[in-house]
């Protein structure tokens, strides 16, 4: 997660998002080097975590809502 936010604040490179739903909702995260995958626990996670600043970390939108 780490590197998806620092990658999204440097803005040289720009994810490719997919939401999909099957068996889980799971959010596949694309960039030239890697995927990221965030299955259904870990996004509900993020969405629950009242510690973590989405305004102040340039967190995806599209990832948050």
């Amino acid at each position: 997660m780490k590197k998806l936010l620092e990658n999204y604040k440097k803005g040289s490179i720009k994810p490719k998002m997919k939401l999909t739903a099957g068996d889980q909702l799971m959010l596949v995260v694309s960039f030239p080097d890697e995927v990221i995958v965030f299955n259904e626990e870990t996004l509900l996670g993020y969405a629950n975590d009242k510690s973590f600043d989405y305004e102040n970390e340039r967190f995806p939108r599209s990832i948050i809502c």
